[in-house]
């Protein structure tokens, strides 16, 4: 649910922002509406997240959920640091930021299963670890490429907004859709079935980083 709000969240900017720094605009603008967005959207899906979980019947889920709802700002200040820097052609830079969440959130859930400590809330945890590392690791790599201070410049706004809805509805379809299955299955099974099942897509979307390396290479043409 956290990782389906962001991409709600979104709000197709991450193309957006990619689009127009490939086109040569401020850089320090796009960075700051960045991560004011992150801030100003994750921030309010959180809190919509929260209040929303208040009114659910309370159940083992609903606390590792709160914490979850946390991962939003996170990822989306990891996700449009990322998608600046593929609009930079800065690819290793990109792909490190994209690394990173899957290598510390692998870290983290072998540490919680050498220590016999595996549940739900360990795991979320280890989660919103390594999302706020993906977070700080985009930033950093960002400041270190193209050394963004802070700037607001309203006339790019309109262009931002302009272009980022023109993707949003496809880019919602198409995201959700690969969480569609897991949201429903969620509300069906058990947490061991579900945890089967997602194992088993993960496995079958195997060459799934070779399709998105093309894609990010004949993105920018």
């Amino acid at each position: 649910w956290p990782i389906l709000l962001a991409m709600l969240g979104e709000l197709g900017l991450g193309f957006a922002f990619a689009y127009h720094a490939g086109k040569g605009a401020d850089l320090s603008v796009i960075s700051t509406l960045s991560i004011l967005v992150s801030i100003a959207v994750g921030g309010g899906l959180t809190a919509a997240g929260l209040i929303a979980t208040q009114l659910l019947t309370p159940h083992s889920g609903i606390s590792a959920l709160r914490v979850g709802l946390f991962v939003i700002p996170f990822n989306l200040i990891c996700a449009y640091q990322a998608q600046i820097l593929l609009g930079l052609g800065a690819m290793m830079e990109q792909n490190l930021i994209r690394l990173t969440v899957p290598l510390v959130y692998v870290v983290g859930v072998s540490v919680i299963a050498v220590a016999r400590r595996a549940n739900v809330m360990n795991y979320t945890t280890a989660y919103l670890v390594a999302q706020g590392c993906g977070a700080l690791v985009g930033l950093g790599l960002a400041r270190r490429y193209f050394r963004p201070h802070f700037k607001i410049q309203v006339q790019l706004i309109r262009p931002l907004l302009s272009y980022a809805g023109k993707t949003y509805v496809a880019s919602i379809a198409a995201q959700s859709s690969l969480k569609l299955d897991q949201v429903i299955i969620s509300a069906l099974l058990t947490k061991a079935e579900m945890g089967y099942y997602v194992v088993a897509v993960s496995v079958a979307g195997v060459f799934a980083p070779l399709f998105n390396a093309a894609a990010m290479i004949v993105l920018p043409k």
